[in-house]
């Protein structure tokens, strides 16, 4: 792989204290830290880690105490950039060596369920801040949560009622809400308690009717959008291979080209996602799937981008990943999260590691239909996300950058389950479990 460029930079976006980005580093690095009760050393190496950034010229802000102003993309991004151009640093020492030997133990470690399935039990919260909002408002608010299918399918759920002007939380396809007027309280919280089967990718028998696949060859979808860079790109890579082939060509030329790591999404307009990734050769999760399902669109072969969870007991952060589907073989997932694990593409074994294949995921969305939907706290213009290790898994908070005002804060840890005693059969919850 090229040397590629460092990652664009944003002065308005350093907002984050010191403090705060060793924390946030220390939990991005070292994710087993809480657990096994060596925060403390964890969180010198991480400010540690921070001063050489900033002996080297990060840019920073000051605030009134004279104390440095980060920005966590600038961060992260500087510490994959270095470990990927052979710098010893957090991001090859640390994180991707932790992330690696979770997946392992995991592998070793898990026993199937009968079908093929791994289950696991899940706690999900996510804590609205409604400051702002006006008396007598009606207010929506939702939390993502598993959809049901043939591989994956909820066993348990307990769903906490929203307690605040008597309102309580009904469960949808794939998420949990609740809606009530606003009367003052500004912080409400919509959490469950889950236990789920989930097998290793999306299950489909049969073929695309004409409607399903008109849909997923869409050339508009959001960020998923066929821009003709895109469509010369497609050709280029694809020329006349067959389908499977062509996608070969698209994931080897993304692993190969970029740089995965964190995106301000208010550096482009969504239809222009993709152009900005071709320009600077960096994307997360959701804007590099996005470019692979709109090169797989540009091309005729049916995809989508697929949103949920890792489950992962020390990472079970939020993810995008696609599917693309092969003719005679269904859905097939793809995830660059190999990129991370496989070190930019530099270790082999992991490099292909979720191409056309995957273990259990959390799937809450499946665009464009099957997705968590809107509440009434939205995204400001301009927003950061900060993660933080609890002490059995993460918080995951989002904040308005110019106001500094919160949005809401998403809490989700992950555990292993047993398999069931025998005679016992792993199946869809009932009516009365899902209500909780």
């Amino acid at each position: 792989m090229d040397r590629l460029p460092p990652p664009p930079q944003s002065l308005r976006h350093q907002r984050v204290t010191r403090v705060a980005m060793a924390a946030a580093t220390a939990a991005w690095a070292f994710p087993k830290a809480l657990m096994e009760g060596w925060w403390p050393e964890a969180s010198v190496e991480a400010d540690q880690a921070l001063g050489a950034l900033l002996a080297d010229g990060l840019p920073h802000a000051m605030d009134t105490a004279g104390e440095p102003l980060l920005d966590p993309a600038d961060v992260f991004n500087t510490l994959t950039w270095a470990g990927q151009n052979g710098e010893d640093n957090l991001w090859r020492r640390r994180r991707m060596t932790a992330i690696v030997n979770d997946l392992g133990a995991r592998a070793r470690t898990t026993v199937r369920w009968a079908g093929g399935a791994s289950a696991f039990h899940v706690s999900s919260s996510r804590t609205f801040d409604l400051t702002g909002c006006a008396h007598g408002q009606a207010i929506t608010l939702r939390l993502p949560l598993p959809l049901d299918g043939p591989d994956h399918r909820l066993i348990r759920l307990d769903a906490s009622p929203c307690r605040t002007s008597g309102a309580g939380a009904r469960v949808a396809d794939g998420r949990l809400e609740t809606r009530f007027v606003f009367t003052g309280e500004t912080k409400v919280t919509l959490a469950a308690d889950m236990e789920l089967a989930a097998g290793d990718g999306p299950s489909h028998v049969g073929g695309l009717d004409d409607e399903h696949r008109r849909l997923w060859l869409r050339p508009i979808e959001g960020f998923a959008t066929v821009t003709p860079r895109v469509a010369a790109l497609a050709e280029h890579l694809a020329g006349s291979k067959r389908d499977q082939d062509a996608v070969s060509a698209f994931w080897d030329h993304l692993t190969r080209s970029f740089c995965l790591g964190v995106v301000r999404y208010d550096a482009f307009r969504p239809e222009t996602a993709l152009d900005w990734a071709l320009d600077h050769g960096w994307f997360d999760c959701q804007i590099g799937c996005a470019l692979l399902v709109a090169l797989c669109r540009a091309r005729g072969i049916p995809a989508r981008l697929v949103g949920g969870n890792f489950l992962y007991r020390t990472y079970p952060s939020n993810h995008f990943w696609a599917e693309v589907w092969l003719e005679g073989e269904g859905w097939r997932p793809i995830d660059l999260m190999s990129w991370n694990l496989s070190l930019g593409g530099e270790l082999r074994d992991w490099r292909d590691r979720f191409f056309l294949r995957l273990e259990p995921r959390l799937v809450s969305q499946r665009m464009p239909r099957q997705i968590t939907g809107p509440s009434s706290i939205k995204f400001p213009p301009s927003w950061q996300m900060l993660q933080t290790q609890t002490s059995d898994g993460l918080s995951i908070t989002y904040t308005d950058v110019d106001s500094g005002a919160s949005t809401w804060e998403d809490r989700i840890s992950v555990q292993w389950l047993d398999p069931p005693s025998p005679g016992d059969r792993m199946g869809p919850a009932s009516t009365q479990e899902r209500a909780g």
